[in-house]
C-alpha cells in the first residue's frame, strides 16, 4: 500500500481473499482484468483474459523492494 500511496497510483478495493490472505483489485480501465492476492511471503498477480489466465508470483516480504515486472503491473500514476 505503501507503494502506491508513494507513486500517486489509485486506490484499490480490498477483500477477503482465501484466509489469511487478502485481495486487491482496482476499477481502472486499464486494471480491469488484474487481482493481486496477498500472501505473507508472496503476492498472486492474477491478469484474466478471454479464454486464458496469466499467474505469477511475486516473493515479498515486509520492508523488502517490489520488482520492476510487479511495478509494471499496477494502474499507472494520476497525472
Amino acid at each position: 500500500m505503501m507503494l502506491l500511496r508513494r507513486s500517486g497510483r489509485p486506490a484499490p478495493s480490498i477483500e477477503p481473499g482465501y484466509l489469511p490472505t487478502f485481495v486487491i483489485t482496482w476499477d481502472e480501465p486499464e486494471a480491469s482484468n488484474l487481482q493481486m492476492e496477498v500472501f505473507d511471503d508472496r503476492v498472486e498477480v492474477s491478469r484474466y483474459f478471454d479464454g486464458r489466465t496469466d499467474i505469477w508470483y511475486e516473493p515479498h516480504a515486509p520492508g523488502e523492494s517490489f520488482s520492476e515486472a510487479f511495478i509494471r503491473e499496477l494502474p499507472s500514476a494520476e497525472a
